[in-house]
């Protein structure tokens, strides 16, 4: 198990950024790595706290559940990282890099991820901001802040180059 702890978040930047988890972990993946796909999603509260349970496959690799855990009065968060992995001779198992490669990435991305959640919510962020065409194969996309990276790259979709997105 692996704990990401983020502070300054208030619940629906937590509810956001949960919905993120699974470009976070395709940003800082592989090529060939699985991406996550959402199986479940759910939140409830008690008192001040809000709690979630958040189930991920990953490909036929293995599992992910995520449990958060917001304290309104600090607007702190906590994720409790549990992976396990469906490949191996011994069957299912805990799949320990799984949880320390998602920890790393959230940990790397969640300045940046954040402050994308906020401006998506103060109204200063529009998803059609940026576009690019591939020098190589000629795609043209609208691609999401959120995927590209502080140098202005993201990968072409087409043929998986990385390419320079330009705003519009």
């Amino acid at each position: 198990m692996e704990i990401v702890e983020l502070a300054g978040m208030n619940r629906q930047e937590l509810r956001a950024f949960i919905d993120e988890v699974p470009s976070i972990w395709e940003k800082k993946s592989g090529v060939f790595d699985r991406g996550m796909n959402p199986l479940l999603r759910n939140f409830g509260e008690k008192g001040n706290l809000l709690f979630g349970v958040h189930v991920y496959s990953i490909g036929s690799q293995g599992v992910a559940v995520i449990l958060t855990e917001h304290d309104n009065d600090t607007n702190r968060a906590t994720m409790r990282i549990h992976m396990t992995a469906l490949v191996g001779l011994g069957g299912p198992s805990e799949w320990v890099h799984g949880e320390k490669k998602l920890r790393d990435a959230i940990d790397e991305c969640k300045e940046e991820t954040l402050a994308v959640v906020r401006a998506q919510y103060s109204g200063d962020l529009g998803w059609r901001g940026l576009s690019f065409k591939c020098p190589s194969c000629g795609a043209s996309y609208f691609v999401s802040r959120r995927l590209v990276d502080s140098e202005g790259k993201t990968r072409c979709q087409n043929c998986n180059r990385i390419v320079s997105a330009v705003a519009e």
